[in-house]
Formats: structure tokens, C-alpha cells, sequence
């Protein structure tokens, strides 16, 4: 029966609908907002954010950590890992805070 809760299920809402949470949806909703870490500038999840953006027309960049703020007024903005709301950046392996940011470059006029 669909209008039945079972114990352990996941509901929230899908656009205009609520939905069960499958597997992929529930590990969004507790990673949440954290950063989405490669470590390596050429890592498969660099490579796989880039690719969507260029599908969309945007070019993707990447920018050191530090200068995300000033990128940002200048008119960059984050780019996010597909589906999610999560930064991707790169951590290299021994270091505990992000060298790099993956960014967009400001949409041509």
C-alpha cells in the first residue's frame, strides 16, 4: 500500500511531491553543505563537476582557497558538485583544510 509508513522510512519532499529517500538521497541529506574533497586537481570529482558545468555552457576554474572571497565580488561564483549544494574543492592527502576551490567563471555578457 503506498500511503503506509514503515518504520526506518525516509520521506521528504521531491519538487511538488514527497517521495521515499532512496540511498543517494539520504547520504545528501547528511553530508549536507561539507565541501565534496578530491586530491588531486585532475581527480575524477574535478573532472566530473567540470564536465556537467561545461555541458551547461560555463566554464569551470580553479582558484586557491584564500581568494575565494575577492573571486567571488568579482563576480565568480562556487561551483557545486552535481545535485548537491557542496563546494568541490581540493584537499591534498596529509592536509586537513582545502589548497584549491573549483569556481565559475562570471557569465559573459
Amino acid at each position: 500500500m503506498a500511503d503506509v509508513i514503515h518504520r526506518g522510512q525516509v520521506w521528504y519532499r521531491r519538487g511538488t511531491q514527497n517521495a521515499v529517500a532512496m540511498h543517494d538521497d539520504l547520504r545528501r541529506m547528511f553530508k549536507g553543505d561539507d565541501p565534496i574533497a578530491d586530491e588531486w586537481v585532475n581527480g575524477p570529482i574535478i573532472t566530473q563537476t567540470s564536465q556537467h558545468y561545461r555541458a551547461l555552457g560555463r566554464e569551470t576554474v580553479l582558484l586557491t582557497w584564500n581568494s575565494r572571497e575577492a573571486k567571488l565580488l568579482a563576480g565568480f561564483e562556487f561551483a557545486y558538485f552535481p545535485g548537491t549544494r557542496r563546494l568541490v574543492v581540493v584537499i591534498p592527502y596529509g592536509h586537513s583544510e582545502p589548497d584549491v576551490v573549483l569556481m565559475l567563471r562570471p557569465a559573459s555578457e
